[in-house]
């Protein structure tokens, strides 16, 4: 065979395994590290060194905080977000419906798939979604979430 794989004698305890807990890293010892320190190979961590790279990892590819004086990585410092409460206020062709316009579309319609579909009944001339509608905002405001939901519309994510 002609592969460049190295080839090792099977002889027990010929490489025995310890760990060096000062820098976390596995040591082998024995003639299989001496082969692979000559063939310049590297190190790989032991398995219970993975999740703690992992960590450090998912913190040095996040986002600069605003908070950059705090140590550590604080994934779970934030808000959960709401999809709903968060783009309600921009389903209208005018400025962004107010907090208490939000909370009474929400009320009536659970997701935005269901404000679309109320906007869409009362605009092919459903009496009891725009009653809906009119209800839960002023008629100005309904008729904003109705022509936002006429045209053509996409969310980019």
């Amino acid at each position: 065979m002609d592969d460049h794989t190295p080839r090792f004698p099977h002889r027990e305890n010929s490489s025995p395994r310890h760990v060096d807990l000062r820098d976390g890293s596995p040591q082998v010892g024995g003639a299989a590290d001496q082969i692979l320190q000559a063939q310049g190979a590297k190190r790989v961590p032991a398995p219970s060194a993975l999740p703690r790279i992992f960590s450090q990892q998912q913190c040095q590819h996040q986002a600069p905080s605003h908070r950059s004086t705090q140590a550590g990585c604080h994934q779970h410092d934030q808000e959960p977000k709401n999809a709903v409460t968060d783009i309600l206020p921009y389903c209208t062709t005018e400025p962004p419906l107010t907090q208490e316009q939000v909370i009474a579309l929400s009320d009536v319609a659970g997701s935005v798939k269901e404000l679309a579909l109320l906007a869409l009944g009362a605009l092919a001339g459903d009496r009891a979604s725009m009653e809906t509608l009119n209800a839960a905002v002023e008629s100005t405001a309904a008729n904003n979430i109705i022509d936002f939901f006429t045209g053509e519309w996409e969310v980019d994510g």
